[in-house]
C-alpha cells in the first residue's frame, strides 16, 4: 500500500507522514518507507520512517559512530543537565515502585559480593556528611531509648547559627557536638528545644547531668 496521492514529498524526493496536509494524519495505514510495512499511523513518528525502523537505524547508527554518540549525549547532557537528572530520577522511582521487593533482593546482593567497596564508599561519605551522621545517630540512638521526639540536619544547622558556631557552655570555636539539655537517660525529649551545641570537651564533662553553663564553668575552674 502506498501513500495517499497529494501528499507532499520531503527534501529528498521522499513522502514523509509529516509533510503532507491534515488528512493524512487521519490515514489509518501508511507504508514505512524502509520496511515497505503497511503500519497504523501511530507507528510512525514525524519522519518516513515506522517506529521500529527508526529504533533499528538509530542502534546501528550508535554501534558505528560511539564517539559522536557520546559527544552529542555529553553536549545534550550540559544544555539541559536539571531536566535530565529529573527525568532521571522520575524513572528510577517509577521502576523502584514497580519492581521494589526485586531492587530491594539485588541491592542486598550486590552489598553482599561487594562488602569492601560498600565500606570504602559509606567511609567516605561520613567523611563529607559528617553533620548528617551526628544528627542521624541521635536520632536513632532516642528511638532505641523510646524518646519521644528528632530533629532534623537544617534545625541543628541553624541552631548552631544562632550560637555563632560556638560550644554553649565554654563559647570557645571548635568542633560542635550534639548534647541534650536534660539527656535522654533521663527522660529527656529529642526534639531540638532540648538540643544544645557543645564542644567535645564540655560534652564528656557534662555527661548525663542537668547543669547550668555557669555552675558548670565554675565547676570547671575549680577542676
Amino acid at each position: 500500500m502506498g501513500w495517499p496521492k497529494g501528499v507532499k514529498r520531503g527534501p529528498r524526493g521522499y513522502r514523509y507522514p509529516g509533510a503532507g496536509p491534515a488528512s493524512i494524519a487521519s490515514t489509518p495505514v501508511i507504508s514505512c518507507s524502509l520496511c515497505s510495512i503497511p503500519k497504523p499511523r501511530s507507528d510512525f513518528y514525524k519522519g518516513r520512517w515506522c517506529k521500529t525502523c527508526h529504533s533499528l537505524r538509530t542502534k546501528v547508527y550508535r554501534e558505528v559512530n560511539p564517539d559522536v554518540h557520546r559527544k552529542a549525549c555529553k553536549n545534550y547532557f550540559e544544555a539541559n543537565e536539571d531536566a535530565c537528572r529529573e527525568r532521571s530520577r522520575r524513572g528510577s522511582r517509577a521502576y523502584y515502585n514497580a519492581n521494589k521487593t526485586e531492587c530491594i533482593l539485588k541491592n542486598r546482593q550486590w552489598k553482599e559480593s561487594n562488602k569492601s567497596k560498600v565500606k570504602a564508599t559509606q567511609k567516605v561519605w561520613r567523611e563529607v556528611h559528617p553533620d548528617l551522621v551526628r544528627t542521624y545517630n541521635q536520632n536513632r540512638r532516642a528511638r532505641k531509648l523510646n524518646a519521644e521526639g528528632s530533629f532534623t540536619i537544617e534545625e541543628w544547622a541553624s541552631l548552631c547559627e544562632q550560637h555563632d558556631y560556638r560550644c554553649a557552655i565554654c563559647s570557645e570555636l571548635k568542633q560542635l557536638t550534639i548534647d541534650h539539655i536534660i539527656p535522654l537517660a533521663r527522660n529527656g525529649s529529642n526534639w531540638i528545644a532540648n538540643i544544645q551545641p557543645l564542644c567535645q570537651s564540655c560534652n564528656s564533662r557534662k555527661g548525663d547531668r542537668v547543669i547550668e553553663a555557669d555552675a558548670f564553668m565554675e565547676e570547671v575552674t575549680l577542676v
